[in-house]
């Protein structure tokens, strides 16, 4: 949470040099200035309504904003660090918490395709790696031959991996010609 807050502060990402960068966390903008406005005024009527109690009044007030600093710090941490296309690997991440790095050299379709609906964040099922941000994917990649990655401490061998990109057109674009083995657009 300090490491968010502190890298917030700074402007610093978890981003290379020669990282291409495809963000994930663009639509959670508006819910996350929603919460913390609601959160705000909770932790204010809260602490105006519990005047009678003071211990209740002071550890009421200290949970929600510790909870309200924790709320953004995650939210802050989502755009801290984004999916990368890095030395011929797509590294794909939730926040600070998980990541799955996907060698390109299998790769063999990249598109678009929108599902939603997913109940994990990162999921693996019969050969499909899912990194969903709000439950959806909108860009798909086939692996032919499937490969060997590391998920969750574990080798699984996949065949298909969704993963949401704020713009997927671009995301598409720029896996496509780094599978290819052209230098990535940016």
């Amino acid at each position: 949470m300090l490491r968010a807050l502190g890298w917030a502060v700074r402007g610093r990402r978890d981003v290379g040099a020669d990282d291409v960068v495809l963000g994930y966390a663009e639509r959670s903008t508006v819910m996350l200035w929603a919460v913390s406005s609601l959160g705000l005024l909770e932790i204010g009527v809260v602490h105006v309504l519990t005047a009678r109690w003071p211990l209740a009044r002071w550890v009421l007030l200290a949970v929600g904003v510790v909870g309200l600093v924790g709320f953004l710090a995650w939210g802050l941490s989502l755009r801290q660090h984004p999916h990368v296309l890095r030395d011929r690997t797509l590294l794909l991440r939730s926040g600070r918490t998980r990541a799955v790095a996907l060698p390109l050299d299998t790769v063999r379709t990249v598109r678009r395709h929108v599902v939603g609906g997913h109940g994990r964040v990162v999921g693996v099922d019969e050969g499909v790696l899912v990194v969903a941000f709000m439950g959806d994917t909108n860009v798909e990649l086939r692996l032919d031959p499937p490969a060997d990655v590391e998920v969750r401490r574990r080798t699984v061998r996949l065949s298909t991996v969704r993963f949401y990109a704020d713009d997927p057109r671009a995301a598409v674009r720029a896996l496509t010609s780094s599978a290819d083995g052209a230098p990535a657009a940016r």
